[in-house]
């Protein structure tokens, strides 16, 4: 997998390129999973990573427009980030 750049997003945390392969690789925030999607031109990821909407360029631009697939990532990598917490915070469950 690609080097990935964290993007500032409310759907999306990080977009890779492979130029050898010509895939493009999106790490969604609310799941944490990756896609691979095949044969896109690197112009195309140029102008994603530069887009000042992550999420409305990918619905506009690349889904459904790409086929793609699930990436595996090996147990104990994640991305790092830590994933927000639902419900109480450990000082309101004290109270």
């Amino acid at each position: 997998m690609p080097r990935m750049h964290e993007v500032e997003s409310t759907s999306i945390e990080a977009i890779g390129y492979d130029g050898q392969t010509h895939e493009l690789y999106v790490r969604f925030l609310e799941s944490g999973r990756t896609y691979a999607y095949q044969e896109v031109e690197e112009n195309v990821f140029e102008q994603f990573l530069a887009a000042a909407s992550k999420g409305n360029y990918f619905n506009r631009e690349i889904q459904g427009a790409y086929s793609h697939s699930l990436v595996r990532v090996p147990a104990g990598r994640s991305s790092g980030r830590p994933k927000s917490r639902i419900g109480r915070s450990d000082e309101e469950r004290k109270r």
